[in-house]
């Protein structure tokens, strides 16, 4: 597994994109609109990547120069339960430190 920051826009953002919509908003019967998904445009978003899969994201969000927010944390159905979601947040904690 492989954590990569997404650019926005890009391929990695819009796999993304769909697995963010199918944990997180699906469920809820809810989707993005096009201003929700414009405003993340200064997020860093982060993926958790395998062989071209996009296994889990996260968004961060700058609070300050020290803070930052930890958003939308989203791992793939078959992954989790497995440790990955920890894993993957051991990571992210040492990207911020």
């Amino acid at each position: 597994m492989e954590i990569l920051i997404a650019p926005f826009g890009s391929p990695l953002y819009h796999q993304s994109i769909t697995l963010r919509t199918s944990i997180l908003r699906k469920p809820l019967n809810l989707t993005y609109t096009p201003f929700q998904l414009e405003e993340e445009k200064d997020q860093i978003h982060i993926v958790a990547e395998e062989n071209g899969e996009v296994l889990g994201v996260v968004l961060l969000q700058k609070i300050d120069a020290n803070t930052a927010k930890l958003r939308q944390f989203a791992v793939k159905d078959k992954y989790q339960n497995q440790g990955v979601g920890t894993d993957w947040q051991k990571q992210i904690f040492n990207y911020g430190a």
